[in-house]
């Protein structure tokens, strides 16, 4: 089964799940995910815990959504799926742990020509030294995953550890 969502304003919280067979692919397309989050979630915005599926996120702006960890996104999956994010607009996003826009675990992600401007966590705006807090990449943290960037913009991110993108176990 596949599924998509198109041309929407997204008010609540959306949860990709594949636990088993049911999805084999997700596409986002020209969605605005906007103040969207609560601080004791994974993902502010989307949730994706899928196996095995290919993922699709295209021209969405996500902005101003918030979370424990993953401003707005959370991805997590078996190494077996892979997420493309292309034409999307990260615009202060924030977290209180890690990755201020986005977290991946264990997952496979392409992001070609996306921007992300100004996301942080959440206790870097507040405190006047960084290392107070060891909070890590304030535009994503990717931890066990597998990352390639192309054309992508970079722009007053702010973390302890990794302003714009911060890895463990990773390779980008």
């Amino acid at each position: 089964k596949d599924e998509a969502y198109q041309h929407k304003n997204i008010t609540e919280k959306l949860f990709v799940l594949n636990r088993n067979i049911y999805l084999k692919q997700v596409t986002i397309k020209h969605c605005i995910f906007k103040s969207i989050g609560q601080y004791n979630i994974l993902g502010g915005s989307l949730y994706i815990k899928t196996q095995n599926s290919n993922n699709t996120i295209n021209n969405c702006k996500f902005q101003n959504c918030f979370s424990k960890i993953g401003g707005s996104i959370y991805i997590h999956s078996n190494h077996k799926s892979i997420t493309i994010l292309e034409k999307c607009i990260f615009d202060n996003n924030k977290s209180t742990e890690k990755g201020g826009s986005i977290f991946i675990f264990k997952s496979n992600e392409f992001f070609k020509t996306c921007k992300f401007i100004e996301n942080y966590i959440l206790y870097d705006k507040y405190q006047h030294t960084k290392k107070q807090i060891k909070t890590k990449g304030g535009g994503i943290m990717a931890y066990e995953s597998n990352e390639s960037f192309e054309k992508c913009i970079f722009k007053d991110n702010s973390a302890a550890y990794g302003e714009d993108i911060y890895s463990k176990r990773s390779e980008l």
